[in-house]
């Protein structure tokens, strides 16, 4: 199954922040993130857990540097 490039992105940016927000470890997160969603079966929508943000658009967030993202 397909994973989508958005789907990664912002399980990473998730994975990032519950870290604590470290820099320099861009590709760590990005691996992990896909990863774990393969490892789940993902249909490539995920959710942001409740309290998180969630952004629709598929260029609002970049996997690199995550450091530089407000």
């Amino acid at each position: 199954m397909d994973i989508n490039e958005n789907s990664i992105r912002e399980r990473a940016r998730w994975l990032w922040k519950q870290a604590g927000k470290p820099e320099g470890r861009d590709v760590e997160f990005w691996l992990d993130a896909e990863n774990s969603l393969r490892a789940e079966g993902s249909d490539g929508n995920f959710r942001a857990s409740e309290g998180e943000e969630h952004n629709s658009n598929p260029n609002a967030y970049s996997p690199t540097p995550f450091g530089t993202q407000s």
